[in-house]
């Protein structure tokens, strides 16, 4: 249950956030700068809350008793407050 707790999304529940992405291309070392600039700048805990905000429980991973489902939803209400 908790690791359950840290589940952060699927691709399909992040689509909207990484809408605006920026790809990293081999030939083009912008973003490593960019990472660089930003070393010690400690956005993690930031940028995890952002993306749980999009996070949605997956209906069709778990085959469980309704018991063990509702831990699980409770699990992943725990990690947003």
């Amino acid at each position: 249950m908790e690791l359950f707790g840290n589940y952060a999304g699927r691709a399909a529940d992040l689509q909207p956030w990484l809408a605006d992405a920026q790809i990293n291309h081999d030939a083009d070392l912008r973003l490593q700068y960019l990472a660089g600039l930003g070393l010690n700048e400690h956005a993690g805990d930031e940028i995890y809350r952002e993306m749980l905000s999009y996070r949605a429980y997956p209906e069709d991973i778990f085959v469980a008793s309704e018991s063990t489902i509702d831990r699980l939803k409770a699990a992943m209400d725990g990690v947003r407050e």
